[in-house]
Order: structure tokens, then C-alpha cells, then sequence
């Protein structure tokens, strides 16, 4: 997780004071599907070909991922698309697409103690400093498996699902624990 010190004012009560704080950093990078470009994402500058794989198949432009390459702030996937697009602007100010939500089979079930297990997993060094990242962990037989943090939570949910994918692990086979 790239962080980075800045300097801040902070204000408890009437007290003001200066303090060095910790944050995250951001960039905007480019997302192209098949060689065509798709869109603008803002996201921390790490698991980026996750961040590529995932965003694709979780917006349900495709079932797998082929390949992701990523060149400076150009990701590029390539996957057997699944047709037509049509963006919908969402609330968090980001593009999406507007399609019905993909029915996901499973029979996989876990213990309330597990439960516990993952929101205890999910809360990280990362934002113990910085108080504002978001989290996502994938498990599987109870095994944490991969985190990501990140500003956006959606795009933590990106990355663990597309190092999923880009790993051949089973999702039917995975639970999810996200903060938020």
C-alpha cells in the first residue's frame, strides 16, 4: 500500500494544531477492454492487473479474463466480452453498467465464529494509519487468501475478485469479508 505523509491542521475541540498525517495515495488509470478503451478509474497504484480482471467480470462485460498487461497507467484486458454497453453514471461519481445483477449459485456455508474470524481479518495495519482505507479479503476453507486495500471499496472488491480469476480459484468456493 503506497502512503504517504502530509502535513494537516487538526481540530479537536478548540484546540488547533499542525500534525503529519498518513494517507493514501490515488492515481486515475486508463482501462481498455480488447483494445478499446473503456474507462477512467481512480485507484491505488497496486494490484492493478487484479484491478483490470475484476472490474471486467464484475461489471459483467465477461465471464474470464484471457490476459491483463498493465503499461504506466494503461491497463489492458483482454476477454471474450459478452456485447453490448450501456454506462450508467453511479453515486459515487463513477462509470458503471447498466445491466441486472448476475445471479451467484453457491452452496457454500460458514459458522457465525467465522464471521467474527473475517471482520477481525479485514481490519488492517493500512487503516489503523491512515483511519479511511477500505478492505476486502477473500477466504477459502476458512484461509485468508488475498487482501486489498484501496480508497474505493469497490475497488477492493475488484482486486481479490480478479486475483481470483487471474489465479483459477473457484469464487463458489470463496466467502468475501469487505469493510464498509
Amino acid at each position: 500500500m503506497m502512503l504517504t505523509q502530509h502535513k494537516a491542521i487538526r481540530v479537536n475541540g478548540q484546540a488547533i494544531s499542525q500534525v503529519r498525517d498518513t494517507i493514501c495515495t490515488e492515481a486515475v488509470f486508463r482501462l481498455y477492454l480488447n483494445d478499446e478503451f473503456l474507462t477512467e478509474l481512480v485507484a491505488s497504484p497496486e494490484q492493478l492487473e487484479e484491478l483490470g480482471a475484476g472490474f471486467v467480470v464484475c461489471e459483467g462485460l465477461a465471464e474470464q479474463v484471457d490476459a491483463v498487461s498493465v503499461a504506466g497507467n494503461e491497463i489492458q484486458v483482454c476477454a471474450r466480452d459478452t456485447g453490448d454497453i450501456q454506462w450508467e453514471l453511479r453515486s459515487c461519481a463513477s462509470a458503471g453498467l447498466r445491466r441486472a445483477p448476475r445471479r451467484v449459485e453457491s452452496s457454500l456455508t460458514i459458522e457465525p465464529q467465522a464471521v467474527r474470524r473475517i471482520r477481525q481479518a479485514i481490519e488492517s495495519e493500512a487503516w489503523r494509519k491512515t483511519g479511511g482505507l477500505h478492505c476486502s479479503m477473500l477466504f477459502m476453507s476458512n484461509q485468508p487468501i488475498v487482501r486489498s486495500n484501496d480508497v474505493g471499496r469497490h475497488n477492493t472488491i475488484d482486486k481479490v475478485v480478479g486475483y481470483a480469476l487471474l489465479n483459477d480459484l473457484d469464487l463458489g468456493a470463496c466467502v468475501l469479508g469487505c469493510s464498509g
